[in-house]
């Protein structure tokens, strides 16, 4: 697992409303729930949000992030905007949120949204595109201030860990295959900052790994940066 593999995943072939779709959602959130990462987001943009900045969700699935953020930075979530290849999720989106059904790589509303984010926002999401898609999405990012990454750590013992976790609980067939899918195209530390092409004269990275699989970046663009 030296180098990145991008697979198909069985859950971005099925219907959003497929009863195995809706079934794997509910084990990523409780994947989520032990790994951390809604809580690590929040932490994270509690203590580098700006008054009045404007964030996006990239794959913002069926908006739970988004209704975890409301319950304790309520101003960040009204102006929150989640981009999706999904339709709007059928539970309610907090007040002011908003939700774009598109491809935010190809041009139209989507794309539009997050090149004009002041706060971009991606949990497992980033690990499903090739370096070239991931070097266009830096492109996109030159009005950003503030990134905020929780993907796949890319290490054999995850996979272990993952069948682990499946034979106490019993995940959905989708989910485990998945998993493996989703950490053999996950990331090391370094990895992702030169895919995206954050130049260090431009950005300040932090990047760490959690014992219990996530890979995590924040990246904040420095105070001497004019942007365009």
């Amino acid at each position: 697992m030296r180098a990145r593999l991008v697979e198909p995943e069985i859950l971005d072939s099925l219907p959003h409303d497929h009863p195995d779709a809706l079934v794997s959602r509910g084990d990523i959130r409780f994947l989520n729930t032990i790994m951390g990462s809604f809580r690590w987001i929040r932490k994270e943009l509690g203590r580098n949000t700006k008054p009045g900045e404007k964030a996006v969700e990239l794959g913002a699935g069926d908006g739970g992030l988004v209704r975890y953020m409301a319950q304790s930075l309520p101003d960040l979530a009204s102006r929150w905007t989640g981009l999706d290849l999904a339709p709007p999720p059928v539970d309610c989106l907090p007040d002011g949120a908003g939700w774009l059904q598109g491809d935010f790589l190809a041009e139209g509303p989507a794309a539009d949204a997050l090149r004009g984010a002041d706060i971009v926002v991606a949990n497992l999401i980033l690990h499903h595109f090739q370096d070239d898609q991931l070097a266009l999405l830096g492109r996109r990012l030159h009005l950003a201030r503030l990134l905020v990454v929780s993907e796949p750590a890319r290490h054999p013992i995850h996979l272990w860990k993952g069948r682990l976790v499946n034979a106490v609980l019993g995940f959905n067939y989708v989910t485990m295959f998945d998993m493996a899918r989703s950490i053999q195209a996950g990331f090391r530390v370094g990895e992702l900052p030169e895919l995206l092409h954050l130049d260090e004269k431009i950005w300040t990275v932090r990047e760490s790994m959690s014992q219990l699989g996530a890979y995590r970046l924040v990246a904040e663009r420095r105070a001497l940066d004019v942007r365009r």
